[in-house]
């Protein structure tokens, strides 16, 4: 759907977008490391777009990074197909829940929707690196705990199989350090996830098995992300991502009337047409910053 789509939905809708950016083509080899560290030749590069999120009440104040990139390892294999990989940055540089140390118990939660999979998929990144992988089908809406986080322990949330984990190949890392947006330290995350290069124009993927690809949907999608500074978990970062084949990312803010990113999305089958689903809905990725108020998946607390 186009931007001007978009903002005749907005008419009808309590969303509001703002202002997109592009970055420009440019060499798809990128020096990544998803470590937690913001590195300094990391988020600096010419196809990286970084879109700012004021803080709205206890909601945004963050920094969102985005780049296409593959391995630096491999340059001359990678220099005849599109970008392998989606990296993702979220600063949360002025949100209170930044500014709390994680600890063993602390994890993010990142959603995104697969369209070409009609699947939603949460990536659970904990404090020592592990990512687990979950999915329900698109369309439905995922529980919501008493703090406003997504409550993947219960339907219709299941663990993601064994081919979708390795088709992702999502690694993320929880930091708290200085960026280049605030010299105190404060909570960035890095992730990453394989994008599938038999869509969308890409070159490099293989058509004839979807499962020698990777998971990731580069067409449009929404993406979010939410901190949790006390007894809500309010979203920090929400907007829409188009993956283009020569490693340029266009990203649209995707804000409500109060001028704060949404939360939780609901998506029709039909790829093009996305539907709001009470206060979250609408976005592609959540990112969810939280620490556990006790050693089970759906307890948790910011203190």
């Amino acid at each position: 759907m186009s931007l001007r789509g978009w903002l005749s939905l907005a008419l009808t809708i309590p969303i509001c977008l703002a202002h997109h950016g592009q970055a420009q083509a440019s060499s798809v080899v990128v020096n990544h490391v998803t470590d937690g560290v913001f590195g300094a030749n990391e988020w600096n590069g010419p196809n990286v777009v970084t879109t700012f999120f004021p803080l709205v009440g206890n909601a945004g104040g963050a920094a969102l990074y985005v780049d296409q990139g593959s391995p630096a390892v491999l340059p001359a294999l990678f220099a005849v197909q599109s970008p392998t990989t989606l990296y993702l940055g979220y600063d949360i540089y002025s949100n209170p829940a930044g500014a709390t140390a994680p600890t063993s118990a602390s994890f993010f939660d990142v959603f995104f929707q697969v369209a070409s999979e009609h699947n939603d998929y949460d990536a659970r990144i904990h404090q020592n690196g592990t990512v687990e992988l979950f999915q329900k089908p698109t369309g439905s809406v995922g529980p919501v705990t008493a703090n406003g986080s997504l409550d993947v322990s219960k339907s219709p949330w299941t663990a993601a199989d064994s081919t979708d984990i390795l088709r992702a190949g999502a690694v993320g890392a929880i930091g708290f350090g200085p960026t280049p947006n605030n010299s105190n330290n404060h909570v960035f995350v890095e992730f990453q996830l394989n994008i599938n290069n038999s869509l969308g124009g890409r070159q490099g993927g293989d058509p004839s098995n979807p499962d020698n690809n990777g998971l990731y949907d580069p067409s449009a999608a929404f993406w979010s992300g939410s901190g949790k500074p006390g007894g809500t978990d309010p979203p920090i970062t929400s907007g829409i991502f188009s993956l283009n084949p020569d490693g340029t990312t266009s990203v649209t803010p995707a804000l409500g009337l109060d001028g704060a990113p949404l939360l939780q999305p609901l998506v029709t089958p039909e790829p093009s047409t996305f539907v709001l689903a009470g206060l979250g809905a609408f976005c592609m990725a959540g990112l969810t910053w939280r620490r556990k108020k006790v050693a089970v998946v759906a307890s948790y607390r910011i203190v």
